[in-house]
């Protein structure tokens, strides 16, 4: 992560980025307060994370909606995951299998044998949207 804000940083330089900081950072919410923070206009990272949250819009969703998030996602705690929601929505639904960290969901070394999100994706649409993808 540190490697990405340097490279935002060079791409960006009117950004000016503290290093120094940078290099010590031990923690995400470092990062967080470094870059995304005065790069996005937020106050801080926890206002950062209320207001990009999607969590208070679940429940208006109003079309069928599949959110798959591994319960190994390093970027997120428990309390982000719309269990409850997902419960109390009939067009809402949360897959949250133990592993897939963020986004990886790789079932094989081999890329033409590692389909199993595609899968899972084109199996939500044919059994919730009734339109089946080859």
């Amino acid at each position: 992560m540190k490697t990405k804000v340097l490279e935002k940083a060079h791409k960006f330089p009117e950004f000016q980025l503290d290093k120094d900081k940078l290099f010590k950072a031990t923690k995400f919410k470092h990062l967080e307060y470094l870059y995304t923070v005065p790069v996005f206009g937020f106050e801080s990272p926890e206002d950062y994370w209320e207001k990009a949250s999607s969590k208070p819009y679940i429940m208006a969703i109003k079309k069928p909606t599949l959110l798959i998030n591994a319960k190994d996602d390093t970027f997120l705690s428990k309390e982000c995951y719309p269990f409850d929601e997902a419960h109390n929505s009939d067009f809402f639904h949360l897959e949250a299998p133990n592993y897939g960290g963020h986004v990886g969901f790789i079932n094989s070394f081999k890329a033409s044998e590692n389909t199993w999100l595609e899968e899972r994706i084109a199996r939500f649409i044919k059994e919730n949207i009734g339109i089946t993808i080859s």
